[in-house]
């Protein structure tokens, strides 16, 4: 089944955050935080609403949030450079499948993550890729018959300025208290 997979790389820094509203009332996992082994609670917070990733560029780790889980928009603050990223996505209605991507063979493969943040960071052998951060969403897995068609939609607003005017749009898009997600690491 084809998925659509729209990704954005970003350079890290010890002063950024991803931050990601997901639904309070949700059951089940709210996020997977296991891609490349567990994430260590200094560098993911899960707390009433809102998820915060530490972004810097020095420890390989990848989360992702089900469908269930996931709202249709997500964001990440670096508080040193005044620069937030918005992003917003298509979340179909409904119960749907989505790929899952995390390595090697999978007991369901279509018990995937919508949406995922990835902070690069040295490999076993000490090797690093970038460094880098990645925001990514997906669309459902797509049972096309030939012929037919799918359309996932993202959109990427990166924003500079005053932490005044940014806090007011975290706030007024996400609910977000711009103050806490940069205090969050």
């Amino acid at each position: 089944m084809p998925s659509v997979w729209l990704l954005g790389m970003y350079p890290p820094s010890p002063s950024t955050t991803v931050f990601i509203p997901y639904n309070k009332d949700f059951e089940g996992r709210i996020v997977n935080d296991e891609y490349f082994g567990k994430v260590p609670s200094d560098r993911l917070i899960v707390d009433d609403g809102m998820i915060y990733f530490k972004i810097d560029g020095q420890y390989r780790a990848k989360i992702g949030l089900p469908a269930g889980s996931a709202k249709d928009i997500c964001g990440s603050y670096d508080s040193k450079a005044g620069v937030l990223n918005i992003l917003k996505y298509t979340v179909p209605e409904g119960d749907n499948d989505y790929v899952n991507g995390q390595w090697g063979p999978q007991e369901d493969p279509f018990s995937g993550d919508v949406i995922n943040s990835y902070n690069d960071g040295p490999t076993e052998t000490g090797t690093i890729m970038g460094p880098f951060y990645e925001i990514e969403t997906s669309s459902p897995g797509a049972p096309l018959v030939p012929g037919a068609s799918m359309t996932h939609t993202q959109y990427t607003i990166h924003l500079e300025g005053s932490f005044e005017d940014l806090a007011s749009i975290a706030r007024d898009l996400f609910g977000a208290d711009l103050e806490k997600v940069s205090k969050a690491f």
